[in-house]
């Protein structure tokens, strides 16, 4: 159920809301039959025609075919109106139990469709971005963040695994009671606009939420272990310089050391043939998530 449609007028779209609908209806029939309803994603390829259904307590507009569950067809609308509000925020600092990060929003959409081997999930938004705080989160997610909104029903396992297993890192934003609508009575506009403005106050004071599926991509695993390598060699290097330091001792301490010395040089030289094939395989995974990038967009 949704409480807000575009209305497409030869290409021209204009958002309206089922509480003018309700209005026109009964005001002018014969012109909101030639009204013509779609969905609100960001994307116009994404609209999908839509009809308004005039039941008490509460009008709402609904897909004409919801074959593939896009939306649950009891979708709250506390539930609606936290999705249209953190799909219009460009600064998404969210709360956690264990961290605080922020995600500076490139592009958001709801109810994006993603496919994963033999199925396919919906996502009540999804955020592509190029600027985070850490910064780190840009490369370990791939610039991509799926939002899922709990009012009433949790993320599923098998979404959460299905998701993980595909690269896609998740958060879970929780919403407290307090501000959950009571929608067995009818609802006006105008505690609508209320209740929306409280929503937005409780978000900018940070997201509370939880990280439910935390993948690392293969550019960032990289880098780590090319990090892990570059520390292990500094401190050999740390070493060898203490050693160096040392081998004005006794003669035989000193062959002691040079030998130590000659392993270790050794060693480096492992380790940075290691780091060299790493920057290499990096370099590789850079391209070819471009690649997909570049298809992507041609797309």
């Amino acid at each position: 159920m949704k409480r807000f449609a575009y209305i497409k007028k030869g290409d021209k779209y204009t958002k309206t809301n089922v509480w003018k609908m309700r209005k026109l209806k009964q005001e002018d029939e014969k012109v909101f039959k030639e009204i013509i309803f779609y969905s609100t994603h960001y994307k116009i390829e994404n609209r999908r025609r839509m009809s308004f259904v005039n039941r008490k307590p509460n009008a709402y507009f609904k897909y004409l075919s919801n074959k593939d569950n896009i939306v649950s067809t009891d979708e709250s609308l506390t539930h609606e109106i936290c999705k249209e509000l953190i799909s219009d925020m460009k600064i998404l600092k969210f709360k956690t139990p264990k961290k605080v990060f922020t995600i500076y929003a490139h592009e958001s959409e709801i109810e994006y469709e993603i496919k994963c081997k033999n199925s396919k999930f919906y996502i009540d938004i999804f955020v592509n971005f190029q600027k985070s705080d850490p910064a780190s989160l840009v490369t370990k997610w791939n610039g991509a963040l799926a939002i899922e909104v709990f009012v009433s029903h949790k993320t599923e396992e098998k979404k959460i695994d299905k998701l993980y297993e595909n690269g896609y890192a998740v958060v879970e934003v929780d919403i407290p009671n307090w501000l959950k609508i009571d929608e067995s009575k009818e609802v006006s506009e105008e505690y609508y606009e209320l209740m929306k403005s409280k929503i937005l106050k409780y978000f900018s004071e940070g997201i509370r939420s939880n990280i439910i599926s935390n993948p690392s991509s293969r550019e960032y695993k990289l880098l780590y272990k090319i990090h892990e390598q570059n520390e292990v060699i500094k401190r050999i290097k740390e070493d060898n310089l203490n050693k160096t330091n040392n081998l004005s001792d006794t003669n035989e301490k000193n062959k002691y050391l040079e030998k130590e010395l000659t392993l270790h040089i050794k060693k480096i030289q492992t380790l940075e043939q290691d780091v060299l094939r790493l920057q290499n395989e990096l370099i590789d995974a850079r391209k070819s998530i471009l690649r997909k990038f570049i298809d992507k967009f041609i797309s």
